[in-house]
């Protein structure tokens, strides 16, 4: 049924995507099946002349893999919509992102764009945000010192490890602490003290970000906007 309700998000992004465009390309499943649906549209030609920029490495190879041309940020000034997905959102189209990893690259992507667009399914929608660990990416040789600043400012943090208990490290050669907050009743007060840290590069809140929020439900997709 999840998986269902995330094909039907995917497809629905199409809507927004026109000939000509630059696409960001997000990072995650349910971003997985929009890059191969755009995949599919641009080998049909249902669409023509799509660039893409992607926010992590997997993404990128799975793009050229199913044949969709992937630029360098580095070599255009604005993209035109980007797709992906969320880990959460609320009722103000708040996000908590970077389940996967990527979120130092999903948010500087999404803030280049004209239109983010965001693809879910059902369980994602929350009244608040903070049941799934907020991701917070830290520069490498200090994430003990910030772990445990993180610890006594009460924020629950949890260094991130893989299946095989191995410290993950995320594209940008960073590890990433996530904060077991259960609710965060203010998520704008919380950004701030984030950004405040030296040594925090970035954290999964995206607030703001979100221009249209797709949600498969139950075989239809239900558009939430701000």
């Amino acid at each position: 049924m999840i998986e269902a309700e995330k094909q039907i998000a995917a497809k629905a992004a199409l809507q927004y995507i026109k000939s000509n465009m630059v696409v960001g390309l997000g990072t995650g499943s349910t971003a997985n099946y929009f890059i191969r649906y755009l995949g599919e549209a641009v080998k049909n030609e249902a669409l023509h002349t799509v660039k893409c920029v992607a926010t992590s490495k997997a993404s990128n190879a799975l793009a050229r893999e199913v044949g969709l041309e992937v630029i360098p940020l580095n070599t255009i000034s604005k993209i035109d919509v980007t797709v992906d997905g969320a880990d959460e959102f609320d009722s103000d189209l708040n996000l908590i992102k970077g389940g996967g990893g990527a979120l130092v690259q999903e948010k500087i992507i999404a803030s280049l764009s004209s239109q983010f667009i965001v693809i879910t399914d059902a369980k994602k929608k929350v009244p608040t945000l903070g049941a799934f660990k907020l991701p917070v990416e830290v520069f490498e040789f200090a994430s003990m010192p910030i772990l445990n600043k993180l610890a006594a400012l009460g924020l629950h943090p949890i260094l991130r490890k893989d299946a095989l208990g191995t410290v993950f490290i995320s594209d940008n050669g960073n590890t990433i602490i996530d904060l077991d907050l259960q609710k965060i009743e203010q998520p704008q007060r919380l950004q701030e003290l984030l950004q405040s840290i030296p040594g925090i590069l970035d954290h999964g809140l995206f607030l703001g970000f979100a221009s249209v929020v797709l949600m498969g439900v139950q075989g239809k997709v239900i558009e939430f906007t701000t």
